[in-house]
């Protein structure tokens, strides 16, 4: 449980993001997407929100080399 804890404290602005970028492109695909089906991004909320949830994780910087698993800045 611990190495969990620690885990997310040290990730939890991309944790955010994935969790709402998620919620997001589920809810554009539910209120705004196309219900046609014609739009395979956007016509299901089960598509849509992983597509959301990998935006949300770019943009918070997963990637980024800003402390090694110390906690030390590189």
């Amino acid at each position: 449980m611990e190495p969990l804890l620690a885990f997310v404290r040290r990730r939890w602005k991309p944790l955010l993001g994935v969790a709402v970028g998620a919620g997001l492109g589920a809810a554009y695909a539910h209120f705004v997407g196309c219900g046609a089906g014609g739009c395979p991004l956007t016509s299901n909320p089960l598509i849509a929100a992983p597509l959301g949830g990998l935006l949300g994780w770019s943009l918070t910087g997963w990637g980024s080399s800003g402390s090694d698993d110390e906690g030390n800045r590189r």
